[in-house]
């Protein structure tokens, strides 16, 4: 692989951890300050709200996927002209999204708002302004992803960085507004994540439109490429879609059989998990334009040692993060927020698991996107979500109860991880022995050697800020040592040492 690209990477990498470290610490403040500022009920509605409205957006991130996946491709190639026509087609796919998007909001959205969701009778006019605010959100939102993808395909992390931490940075101040205004706080929370979401917006366009000749729209239309984009975005679709609805349905089964206050326990679990997800996503977000051009390039070696690198270092930057948040979640829980939901310790926890499972094979997806043969995978794993919905909603009906029904979510994650790796072998002719035997195993190792130090702190000292401090440091040190002789190759290592002894 090449240094240059191996050095790009890096600064990327850094670029977009500076990123993370700021977006995540504002984030979780506020969203303490937001449950506190709404209530229970209120926070609960804005999860609940969200994720049925969300139900839509699998439209917009399929198309990402797709817009990400060619753009890329046609920078490997070095397509200047081909380019651009890609980037007119994707604007005219999202134009035709945007209608889609506002008339299924307005009918199937709205419908599910009225009729399924339990909403107390005195909430129901705000929630109805909240649910209008997110639509606007949402088909304000999609226009910046062609946007987006390009400045990420150009690896421009430091404008990505820059623009999520506004956008971190505009959050907070809302927060604000909401605990200081006289009008009703649900209400003017919608309005003005709107706002920040047009705002959102408008930097990406006047970033692209200066920089990138390609994002200025020129009349083109090819038919069969118009195909390709579709075809490609619509198994896509499938995968999104099923993810999508099985989030949706899960926040709505759980709303219709315990009420919002166990929809805020899930919103919190989600809330970490996604913070924690970020360390991997910065990773896999400064590879994935290698990944792809590499294919372009039919660079097959570069190709396969980026996806095992990544698909094993960002597990490990996972694990260093989530550890002793999953040991420690109970006195972190209470410390982070002044009400802590019922459930929310273990769904953070089931969350947490899921997550890692899931990272070693997000790499891998990204992976097979590249290689433009997505149908049967997109089916299959469209397939494992939705049994895994039936599952818990059986689970539910049964009389189980919340925390345990949730595990059905780890047992979705290892299939979907399964399908991938089983895909990516097939598809690219990797040897899926060698596979297990490069990533797999030693991303076990990794994990069994890492939770013995942090489980023997909390067993042996008092509950404390102090014990949380030592956890954090013992998983790391745990993680790092476990990855230095496990998951790195045996050039990578010597390399480190001569850096080290310098």
């Amino acid at each position: 692989m090449p240094s240059e690209n191996n050095k790009r990477i890096a600064k990327n990498t850094l670029m977009l951890y500076f990123r993370m470290m700021v977006t995540m610490v504002i984030s979780f403040y506020t969203t303490r300050v937001v449950l506190n500022a709404l209530g229970v009920v209120d926070y609960g509605l804005v999860n609940v709200i969200g994720s049925a409205v969300s139900m839509f957006s699998f439209l917009s991130s399929s198309l990402s996927t797709a817009a990400s996946r060619f753009f890329n491709y046609q920078l490997g190639k070095g397509n200047a002209l081909e380019l651009q026509r890609t980037f007119s087609m994707i604007l005219l796919l999202y134009g035709g999204l945007f209608v889609l998007l506002l008339v299924l909001s307005e009918t199937v959205g709205l419908w599910v708002f009225r009729t399924k969701l339990v909403i107390p009778p005195e909430r129901m006019e705000a929630a109805a302004w909240f649910f209008q605010f997110t639509v606007a959100s949402l088909l304000i939102g999609i226009w910046s992803v062609p946007y987006q993808a390009m400045v990420i395909s150009h690896e421009n992390m430091r404008v990505y960085a820059l623009a999520s931490i506004f956008e971190a940075f505009a959050k907070l101040g809302i927060v604000y507004c909401v605990t200081l205004g006289s009008f009703d706080r649900l209400k003017l929370y919608g309005f003005l994540l709107c706002l920040v979401t047009a705002v959102h917006l408008t930097i990406y366009k006047v970033v692209c439109r200066g920089n990138y000749p390609e994002t200025r729209f020129v009349a083109y239309f090819n038919k069969k490429k118009f195909k390709t984009l579709l075809s490609f975005s619509g198994w896509n679709l499938f995968g999104s879609a099923s993810h999508v609805f099985s989030n949706v349905m899960i926040n709505i089964l759980l709303n219709n059989y315990f009420g919002v206050v166990v929809n805020a326990a899930r919103g919190i679990a989600l809330q970490v998990s996604n913070g924690a997800n970020v360390f991997t996503q910065n990773f896999l977000t400064a590879s994935r334009p290698q990944i792809v051009k590499y294919w372009a390039q039919k660079d097959n070696a570069s190709y396969h040692l980026l996806v095992g690198r990544v698909s094993k270092l960002g597990y490990g930057l996972l694990l260093i993060v989530v550890l002793p948040v999953f040991v420690e979640i109970n006195y972190l829980l209470n410390l982070w927020l002044k009400i802590v939901p019922d459930y929310a310790a273990p769904f953070t926890r089931i969350v947490i698991v899921a997550s890692l499972i899931e990272s070693v094979s997000v790499p891998i997806s990204t992976a097979v996107q590249a290689t433009g043969k997505v149908a049967l995978y997109q089916a299959l794993i469209g397939v494992a979500i939705l049994v895994g919905l039936i599952g818990f909603w059986v689970a539910l009906a049964s009389g189980v109860p919340p925390e345990r029904s949730l595990l059905v979510v780890i047992a979705v994650s290892s299939a979907l991880t399964i399908i991938r790796i089983f895909f990516y072998c097939i598809l690219t002719k990797a040897n899926i022995y060698s596979f297990i035997r490069s990533v797999i195993v030693p991303v076990l190792a990794v994990t069994l050697l890492s939770v013995i130090t942090p489980y023997v702190l909390y067993d042996k000292l008092p509950e404390s800020l102090l014990r949380v401090f030592l956890c954090s440091i013992g998983s790391a040190f745990s993680v790092l040592l476990g990855g230095f002789v496990f998951l790195l190759s045996k050039k990578e290592r010597e390399k480190i040492l001569i850096m080290i002894l310098n």
